[in-house]
This record gives C-alpha cells, sequence and structure tokens, in this order.
C-alpha cells in the first residue's frame, strides 16, 4: 500500500522596467537616448507589473494484491488567484485499476504466454487554457499618448469575470501481451473530453476589442496505439530486436453551444471551429481549375455554383479540403549488435495530413530571391487563350482575384503531406578491453561512434518541406561523432 500528500504554493511576482530608444551609438545607457526623435524611433518606456499565486493540496493511495491487482486513487484542489475569487477553487481526480492474470499460480510460468496485464483509468482535471489576470480583472495601461495634461489610461483587453477553469474527462484502456518473452504487443485507447473550453468569441467591434475569452464548447480528442516489439536474435555475440507503432487519432469539436461556427472576428471568412469538424482543419475553396480567359481560378461553391476568382467570396463558399495534423502517425526501428559493433536505425511516418503550396515565384525585382518549382513556367497560364494550366497569371491585373489566391488555398493548391522519414541512423564500436590494456592501460572503457539524424524524408509532396509547408521549415540533417573513454 502506497499512501502520500502534498502541498504547493507558487507566487509569481513581476516588476520589470523596459526602455526603447535610438541614437545611443556606442554608449550602453538610456542617458544617451535621443529624446528628440518621433514617429517609429520616439523613446518609449515600459514598466510592466503582474502578480499571481496558486495554492494545491493533494493526496495519492495505491494498493496491489498478490502482485496480481492493482488499484490508485489521487485527488488534489487547486486555487488561482487569476480566476474571480468565487470560481478559484478548482478539483481534479484520477482512479485507475489493474490486472495480471499471468501471476495467477495456475498460469505463472507459461512459456507461451509470459505477461498478460489489463489497465484503465477514468480523471478528471481543470486548465486555464491562455488565461491571465488581464483576462478576468480590468488591467489598464499608461499609452503613449496623452489629452490635454493627462496621459491615456487605457483598458489592457476586454475581462471576463464569469470565466471558470475548462474541465478534462480522460478514459484511458490499455492491454498488454508478452509472447514466449520474446515478441510484445501493446494496444491503448484514449478518450479525452473538455467541457467548457476557453475560446476567444468574436465581438462588435463598436466595444474596442474584436474579441472576448468565454467558456464556450466541448471539444473530443479520441484515439488508439498500437505498438510490437519482438527480439529476433538473443545471443551472447548477436542480437536483433525490431519494432514499431502505429497511432490514430480523431478530434473535433463537439458543441459550440449557441453557433455552429466560430470566426475570429466579424471579418474573417475561415472558421476557426466548426462542430462536426477537427479543430485542425484546413478550409479553402474547390477548385475547377485556371479560366483560360482571365487566368484565374473558376471555384465551384458547396450549393453548386461556379463563382470566378476575380468576385468577392463569402462565408458559404468555403469547404473544409482536409487535415493539418496527419490523423495516422508512427515509427518503426532495428537494432542489431555483434560482437564490438551496434548498429540502430528508425524511421518515421504520417498519413492523411493536407497541407497547403507555398507557391513564391518572381514576379518582380523585389521577389527576385524566390524559387520557382520544377516545371511551373510550362504549366503557367501567359495569356488569352491558355488552357489546361496549373498556375494562375503571374501578372497582377486584378486585386480580388490575388486576395483570393494569396490568403485562401483551394483544392489545387494542396497536397498530401504523407511522409516517410529515415530519423535516426547510429553506428558503434566497443574497443576491446584486452586491446586497450595493450594499448592505454589507463583507459578501462572506450567506444567511438557515428549517428546521423533526419537523414531523408520520401514524400510526394512537391516545393516544400511536407511538415511546414514552406521551404525555410525544412529541418535540416545533423550528424555526430562520438568517443567515449572512461579511465
Amino acid at each position: 500500500m502506497t499512501l502520500g500528500a502534498n502541498l504547493d504554493y507558487y507566487l509569481y511576482n513581476y516588476d520589470a522596467v523596459g526602455i526603447t530608444g535610438y541614437g545611443v551609438g556606442n554608449v550602453d545607457a538610456p542617458s544617451a537616448i535621443n529624446n528628440s526623435l518621433q514617429g517609429f524611433r520616439q523613446p518609449a518606456v515600459r514598466n510592466p507589473r503582474d502578480k499571481n499565486a496558486q495554492l494545491g493540496i493533494g493526496m495519492v493511495a495505491g494498493y496491489t494484491y498478490n502482485t496480481i491487482y492493482d488499484a490508485y486513487f489521487t485527488y488534489k484542489a487547486d486555487a488561482s488567484s487569476i480566476l474571480p475569487s468565487d470560481k478559484r477553487w478548482n478539483s481534479a481526480w484520477a482512479a485507475g485499476i489493474g490486472w495480471t492474470p499471468t501471476n495467477y499460480s495456475w498460469l505463472k510460468g507459461n512459456k507461451i504466454l509470459s505477461k498478460l496485464n489489463f489497465k484503465a483509468s477514468y480523471g478528471v482535471t481543470a486548465n486555464l487554457n491562455g488565461v491571465t489576470v488581464s483576462s478576468t480583472v480590468g488591467t489598464f495601461m499608461f499609452g503613449e499618448q496623452a489629452y490635454e495634461n493627462s496621459r491615456v489610461l487605457s483598458l489592457l483587453s476586454l475581462y471576463n469575470k464569469d470565466l471558470k477553469a475548462e474541465q478534462n474527462k480522460s478514459t484511458d484502456l490499455g492491454v498488454s501481451i508478452e509472447l514466449l518473452k520474446r515478441i510484445t504487443f501493446d494496444v491503448n485507447w484514449y478518450n479525452r473530453r473538455t467541457d467548457q473550453a476557453l475560446l476567444d468569441v468574436p465581438i462588435a467591434t463598436s466595444s474596442g476589442f474584436s474579441s472576448l475569452k468565454r467558456n464556450i464548447g466541448v471539444l473530443q480528442n479520441r484515439g488508439i496505439e498500437l505498438g510490437l516489439n519482438a527480439r529476433i536474435l538473443d545471443g551472447y555475440d548477436c542480437r536483433l530486436a525490431v519494432g514499431g507503432n502505429i497511432a490514430y487519432n480523431n478530434n473535433k469539436v463537439v458543441s459550440l453551444y449557441w453557433t455552429d461556427k466560430l470566426y475570429l472576428d466579424e471579418q474573417t471568412l475561415i472558421p476557426n471551429y466548426e462542430v462536426g469538424k477537427s479543430y485542425d482543419m484546413l478550409y479553402g475553396l474547390h477548385s475547377l481549375g485556371i479560366n483560360p480567359l482571365t487566368g484565374y481560378p473558376v471555384f465551384l461553391t458547396p450549393n453548386g455554383v461556379e463563382k470566378q476568382g476575380t468576385e468577392k467570396l463569402t462565408r458559404n463558399d468555403f469547404i473544409a479540403l482536409g487535415h493539418l495534423t496527419p490523423p495516422y502517425s508512427g515509427s518503426f526501428y532495428a537494432n542489431f549488435s555483434y560482437k564490438q559493433f551496434d548498429f540502430d536505425i528508425s524511421f518515421y511516418y504520417v498519413l492523411g495530413g493536407k497541407q497547403r503550396f507555398n507557391y513564391q515565384y518572381v514576379r518582380d525585382k523585389d521577389k527576385a530571391n524566390y524559387n520557382a518549382v520544377a516545371g511551373q513556367t510550362s504549366k503557367m497560364w501567359f495569356k488569352r487563350g491558355d488552357e489546361y494550366k496549373e498556375f494562375p497569371t503571374p501578372f497582377y491585373t486584378q486585386s480580388i482575384a490575388e486576395e483570393n489566391l494569396s490568403l485562401y488555398p483551394n483544392s489545387r493548391t494542396i497536397g498530401n503531406s504523407d511522409y516517410l522519414k529515415l530519423s535516426s541512423f547510429s553506428m558503434r564500436y566497443r574497443i576491446p578491453s584486452n586491446l586497450l590494456h595493450k594499448v592505454a592501460p589507463f583507459v578501462q572503457y572506450a567506444n567511438v561512434g557515428l549517428q546521423g539524424s533526419n537523414l531523408f524524408t520520401w514524400t510526394n509532396y512537391k516545393e516544400s518541406d511536407p511538415e511546414s509547408g514552406t521551404l525555410a521549415g525544412t529541418m535540416q540533417p545533423v550528424f555526430t561523432f562520438h568517443l567515449n573513454l572512461t579511465f
């Protein structure tokens, strides 16, 4: 049996002074700032202050009977000064059970089924997702402007005194099977549900602000993870182990309480959240191709009406194009050892995601540093009558069309972001002890190795990096050589 309790208290007290100025030259002192400068280079002084505290009281209890049955329970009460006084206390608790039938006397020592374990847990936690002091209490700051002889004191952000912590409810189920003491198979299923989700809700701009944080939404995150590991060879001088895993995740918005779509502000055309859809959804337009007369795309709206790329778009024109975060991901590996040599290799893969192409090409001297996709010019519209083109006109001829292309993806400017990556490969050599005693008797242990990470990526995604959608975000290979000596 295990029993425990804890008490924690955190105090955050931030008081700083910041000075921004120009004209100091080599003198590192505020007195050298040129106070006559105006506009963007006008000197500015800041003195941000923030103070908040958090108190937590918790306990834990666990019990194991005969290595067959396991049970635990935890509880914690937390209070945060960030929240209004009547909503500061929130509780979190979790309970779990485990069962290992292979530890029964009649099954223990079984040569085929060497281990079998079941586990289940349920818990509730509270979370202050992005909530600061200014979200719940009126917080003011002095501006740089003045009215007559008085400086303007303005509200930092619109606060909501009814805010409370969002509630996260988690259910986990798992089973682990080991066969012949060589093969391990794991299955884990989880379900996360967030009630009273803290989201930014658009409000009328006449208030002086564009959004307000509110408890408005129910989010769900559900998935399953499978893992398989095996020791193929397990000799003294030769060992080989392989394994892999795959995970599937499905997240969606269950409810937004009073609406089915939530937009960042009144002008935004693409929703931040939509009931029934994933909250990492990529929204855009359904493209029918490039109009040979204008050089701009023709879109098909959800109600089946064609819309030219030169027309103003509305919220009703957009559809869900896919998941920005791939729902499937996993890895596989192999470890091989032979005498003094060790080799390790691992791969990582993702499936089912979509990423927008970051088309950047030379249009004038200001963009001369941009690259072009291979074959881009041969597939680009240049003159009236060009048919079956993939890329729109490079000539800036219509402001609405250019805005539609730059701001919003469409079904022909996105691609599958599936990829397989050679994550790492390493080689190590352990120098034999008898050789060390002859050459360097003062060295007890030595090994030398070479490791490479992020070595290569196989993908059908064209133009740039499938993870970031940009050339700038591409991860470069890293090679490391190491020598370890023990004296």
